[in-house]
C-alpha cells in the first residue's frame, strides 16, 4: 500500500518459525477493518391482497370488479373495460371515459345501478362511495359520483391514484324525497384505472362544513 509522504506506519510483528522450514509470518496489530454494515432491504410488497383488508365487509352494497361484473356495468360509447387477473388483486381496467362526462342521470362515466333497498334508504341521509383502485399508468385519477337520477347528484369527486391498490372514498348528503328512476354510481378514470371493488354505504349525514 502506498502511503502519502510524511506518514509512517508502525507495525509490530512477531516472527514465527514454522516446522516446515522456518517460514516467516508477520502478524500486524493494526485493527482489522470493520465489515460494512448490511443495508436494510426494501420491504416486500404483498403478493396478494384481500378486499377484507380495505374494510368493505359492512357496506350496504359491494360489487367485486371481475369478469362476472362486466354485464352489470353501464358503459358509455368509447369506453373500454378489460379484466385484469393476477396479484395482488383481480380488477377491471377501465379507460376511454370522456373527461367532460356528466355526473347527472346515469352519469356519463361507467355506471353501476344501486340496489333498490339502498336507493330507498338514502334520501335524507348520506352515501359513502368507496372504490379499491390503482393507476393503470401514472399519473392517473378516478372520479367518483352518486346520482339519484331525479333529485340531483354529488358531482365528481376526483381522487389521485397511486400505483398500488388503495381505498378511495367520497361522502354525499342525499336530498330528502322519493326517487323511483334508480340511483347510480359513476366512475370516471382519467386516463385509465384498475378497479378491484366498488361499494356504497348509507351513513348519517355529515355535520355542516365537514369535509367530505
Amino acid at each position: 500500500m502506498v502511503r502519502p509522504s510524511g506518514f509512517a506506519t508502525i507495525v509490530l510483528a512477531s516472527i514465527v518459525l514454522t516446522a516446515c522450514g522456518g517460514e516467516e509470518q508477520r502478524v500486524s496489530d493494526s485493527a482489522p477493518a470493520s465489515p460494512e454494515a448490511p443495508r436494510p432491504s426494501a420491504p416486500e410488497r404483498p403478493a396478494t391482497l384481500s378486499l377484507d383488508d380495505f374494510g368493505l365487509g359492512e357496506a350496504d352494497f359491494l360489487i367485486i370488479m371481475n369478469d362476472d361484473a362486466v354485464s352489470a356495468l353501464i358503459r358509455p360509447e368509447g369506453s373500454r373495460v378489460v379484466a385484469v387477473d393476477g396479484a395482488p388483486l383481480s380488477a377491471l381496467a377501465i379507460s376511454g371515459v370522456a373527461t367532460d362526462a356528466t355526473s347527472a342521470g346515469r352519469t356519463g362515466g361507467v355506471a353501476i345501478k344501486v340496489p333498490d333497498a339502498v336507493e330507498a334508504a338514502a334520501p335524507g341521509k348520506a352515501v359513502k362511495v368507496s372504490a379499491v383502485a390503482r393507476a393503470s399508468a401514472a399519473p392517473a385519477s378516478l372520479g367518483l359520483a352518486y346520482s339519484t337520477n331525479e333529485m340531483g347528484n354529488s358531482g365528481w369527486t376526483i381522487r389521485t391514484l397511486s400505483d398500488e391498490f388503495a381505498l378511495y372514498e367520497m361522502i354525499w348528503a342525499v336530498p330528502k324525497g322519493e326517487t323511483k328512476a334508480g340511483d347510480f354510481i359513476g366512475l370516471k378514470p382519467a386516463p385509465a384505472a384498475e378497479i378491484a371493488a366498488v361499494a356504497v354505504s348509507v351513513v348519517e349525514r355529515p355535520e355542516p362544513g365537514r369535509a367530505r
